[in-house]
């Protein structure tokens, strides 16, 4: 993406990046929505500087558990970074937990989703071509503490199951051999673009692109498509909501049509919906 960061000097570490904080919050509702990453370490959020923690837990805050790592905390505090809202929260779902970490904190461990946020951009536009993804020495690297192969091993290195990355690729590769060669793999993968490709499992073959926060809301309000899900019920009528990626055996579905049942003493149809019906008589 071409967003720049904001915040201090050339090697600042409270440097945030605002597009990056309104993409990973949706990315994290829409994996907590596909009702199998709400355990702790499910979600590992990572930033390459310490000025995005406050700013993820803060933005997180009312919908998940954040955890975040004591020595980041301690030197948030220490460096006066920490604008963490004390408000009592009342949304929060107490069984999901986030961990968000910076790179030098995370060595060593592992989460089956890591969103990497790498903070630094200074508007390169990539136009998806592999020669725009080449090391160039010599050229003023804009890239920070990004430029150590040990950080990018950490950030790289940590996924089981998936990892996403948000950063100017460009400008990566640009100022480092190892970004290139890694950003060059990814291109020749498919792996690399300007947006996020969100399909479900029901309709892989339906693919939306996200590149805005707040979109990934609309082509995935309930973590599935915008497809009918269409499923059969046990009453015998279909699904009425959107393809959706939690409940997938309708237990807690409704179901709102009229009953189909007969009632057992009267022998006359049911006058109330499925959902209100648990013996098939609505008198």
């Amino acid at each position: 993406h071409t967003h720049k960061e904001v915040g201090g000097g050339e090697d600042a570490v409270s440097k945030y990046n605002q597009y990056e904080l309104d993409m990973i919050y949706d990315l994290v509702l829409h994996f907590l929505k596909q009702g199998c990453y709400n355990s702790s370490r499910n979600i590992v959020i990572l930033s390459a500087y310490l000025g995005q923690i406050p700013k993820i837990r803060k933005k997180l805050q009312n919908v998940v558990t954040t955890v975040v790592d004591e020595r980041d905390a301690e030197l948030l505090e220490r460096l006066g970074l920490d604008d963490e809202d004390s408000t009592p929260v009342q949304q929060v779902q107490a069984s999901s937990r986030v961990i968000i970490r910076t790179l030098d904190n995370f060595q060593g461990e592992e989460g089956e989703i890591i969103i990497l946020s790498l903070v630094r951009n200074n508007g390169t536009r990539f136009d998806g071509e592999p020669t725009s993804l080449q090391y160039a020495p010599g050229t003023r690297s804009r890239i920070g503490f990004l430029k150590s192969d040990n950080r990018v091993n950490v950030g790289l290195s940590r996924a089981k199951h998936g990892l996403y990355m948000f950063g100017n690729a460009p400008e990566l590769a640009r100022s480092s051999r190892m970004w290139a060669t890694v950003l060059s793999e990814l291109h020749a993968n498919e792996s690399i673009g300007t947006a996020l490709p969100i399909s479900c499992h029901q309709h892989p073959e339906y693919v939306q692109w996200v590149d805005q926060p707040g979109k990934l809301e609309i082509i995935s309000p309930d973590g599935g498509c915008l497809r009918p899900c269409a499923a059969p019920l046990t009453c015998g009528h279909r699904c009425p909501h959107k393809c959706h990626a939690n409940d997938p055996n309708h237990l807690s579905t409704k179901c709102y049509e009229r009953c189909l049942r007969l009632c057992s003493e009267a022998s006359h149809p049911c006058h109330r919906k499925c959902f209100e019906c648990t013996n098939g008589c609505g008198d």
